[in-house]
């Protein structure tokens, strides 16, 4: 089975589709393990916790994006209870896509002498990815 390629791959934030996306890591989906031993029980019993989603960084080119930038602006340093935004990746070819909820927890830009401008956009997932 041949791999597919990532050319092509898509992410909306909040209905802004990003422009300029050099990677995408996530969602690093896990569960945890929890301890049920009793004092009774003669050897350790575990079981399985609630699936956690986990996060998403996206590293891009710091273009015009003065669209995607104001529901960063709004959903980092919002000093109210700030909203989930919708987030959708769309893998090029049949990859498939995911679609969730996510709070935007991180934007850290990087200036680095002759490279170009980036940013990571840190997206920390509420409730479940929709795989489709």
């Amino acid at each position: 089975m041949a791999a597919s390629p990532s050319y092509g791959t898509t992410i909306t934030i909040g209905g802004t589709a990003v422009a300029g996306v050099k990677s995408i890591d996530g969602p690093q989906i896990s569960r945890e393990i929890i301890d049920i031993t009793s004092m009774t029980d003669s050897h350790k019993v575990k079981a399985p916790a609630r699936p956690n989603s986990g996060t998403v960084t996206v590293e891009l080119l710091l273009e015009d994006h003065s669209a995607l930038l104001a529901t960063l602006d709004d959903t980092v340093t919002n000093t109210d209870v700030p909203s989930p935004v919708s987030v959708t990746i769309a893998f090029a070819g049949d990859g498939g896509s995911y679609a969730f909820d996510a709070f935007v927890t991180g934007f850290t830009p990087k200036a680095s002498g002759d490279e170009a401008l980036t940013a990571t956009v840190t997206l920390e997932i509420t409730g479940a990815v929709t795989v489709s």
